[in-house]
């Protein structure tokens, strides 16, 4: 009976150094799998300055009137609105912003208080609403 247990014992062992194997064995390719999600091809570079074509407010469509949003990379931004083209007669507010496809969505913040900027990016064109406003914006040449 000794020598039964000796080969089931030895049978466990090698059962366990197998399992081992597989389970290490199924993580290398998660591993694998994730490195090489991350190697996908990127989206167009949308960063640089978007200029006011249009805008919409209460259903009175006017041009713009020197408005943009400049959009940087790692999200954050900026959201200019004045009067006029001359920027020292504005407000220029901090954008954090995030683009899924073409859906466009953003966050402008001032003094502590914050409102969505959500719409559309397509083609360097990028329509959003904002407050009560609907805006048309192309994106700057160089």
């Amino acid at each position: 009976m000794e020598q039964n247990n000796a080969k089931g014992s030895g049978f466990l062992k090698l059962t366990a150094i197998l399992m081992k194997k597989v389970v290490i064995l199924i993580l290398t390719l998660i591993m694998c799998v994730a490195v090489l999600a991350g190697c996908g091809e990127k989206g167009p570079d949308v960063t640089g300055k978007y200029l006011v074509t249009s805008s919409t407010f209460f259903g009175e469509t006017s041009e713009g009137n020197g408005e943009w949003i400049e959009l940087k990379s790692g999200g954050k931004g900026s959201y200019y609105s004045g009067d006029s083209y001359d920027e020292s007669e504005g407000t220029t507010f901090d954008l954090e912003w995030k683009l899924d496809g073409e859906t466009f969505t953003g966050k402008v913040t001032f003094l502590g208080m914050s409102n969505d900027c959500n719409g559309t990016l397509k083609d360097g064109v990028l329509s959003v609403t904002y407050g009560d406003y609907e805006y048309v914006m192309t994106k700057e040449s160089k």
